[in-house]
C-alpha cells in the first residue's frame, strides 16, 4: 500500500513537472521589448523620429540630439526657478527675522546664527586686512575705513571725494 502512494505521488510529480514548460510554451512571445541588464532595448526603427527622419541614421541621430538638448533645458529650467523659488523664501525669512528683531521679539535661532556666522566671517577678513596691509606698510587708518560692517551704510570712493571736497572748499574760500 505504501508502495503504491508513493508511485502514485512520483507519477503525479512528474506530471506536473512536465506541464509547467509545455504552459509557458503555449504563451508565445512578449509583445514588449528585450531587456538586459541595462534596461529595454527600444528598436529605433519603430519610432516616430526614425519616420521622421526619412530612414537616415544622422538626421535621426540629430533629431535625438535635439530632443536631448531640450530636455536639459527644461530640467535646469525647472531647476533654476526651484533655486529662485527658494531664495524668494529665504529673503522673506531673512525679512522677517530682521523686523522681529528690530521690535525686540525673540527671533529663529538659525538667524541667530547666521548673524553670528556673519560677524564671525567680518572679524575674520578686517584681521586678515590688517595682516595684509601691516605686511605691505600701508596704515591701519586705511584699513578701518575700508572694512566696513554688516549694519552701517555703504559709502562709494566718489560720496568720500565729494566730502573731502566740500571740506576743502569750506576751509579755502579763496580758491573759487
Amino acid at each position: 500500500m505504501n508502495y503504491r502512494l508513493l508511485m502514485i505521488g512520483v507519477l503525479a510529480a512528474t506530471l506536473f513537472g512536465m506541464a509547467s514548460p509545455a504552459h509557458a510554451q503555449r504563451r508565445g512571445y512578449r509583445m514588449g521589448p528585450a531587456m538586459t541588464p541595462y534596461g529595454p532595448v527600444q528598436n529605433p526603427t519603430l519610432t516616430p523620429e526614425w519616420r521622421q527622419a526619412g530612414g537616415n541614421p544622422d538626421a535621426y541621430n540629430a533629431i535625438m540630439q535635439q530632443k536631448m538638448m531640450m530636455a536639459q533645458q527644461n530640467a535646469m529650467q525647472k531647476q533654476y526657478q526651484a533655486m529662485v523659488k527658494q531664495q524668494q523664501a529665504f529673503d522673506k525669512w531673512v525679512k522677517d527675522q530682521k523686523a522681529k528683531k528690530a521690535k525686540g521679539q525673540s527671533t529663529d535661532p538659525a538667524y541667530d546664527e547666521m548673524l553670528r556666522v556673519q560677524d564671525a566671517q567680518a572679524q575674520a577678513a578686517l584681521k586678515a586686512m590688517t595682516k595684509k596691509s601691516a605686511r605691505h606698510g600701508t596704515s591701519k587708518s586705511t584699513t578701518k575705513k575700508a572694512a566696513v560692517s554688516r549694519d552701517s551704510p555703504k559709502t562709494t570712493t566718489n560720496d568720500t571725494e565729494k566730502a573731502t571736497a566740500s571740506k576743502e572748499a569750506k576751509a579755502n574760500p579763496e580758491d573759487n
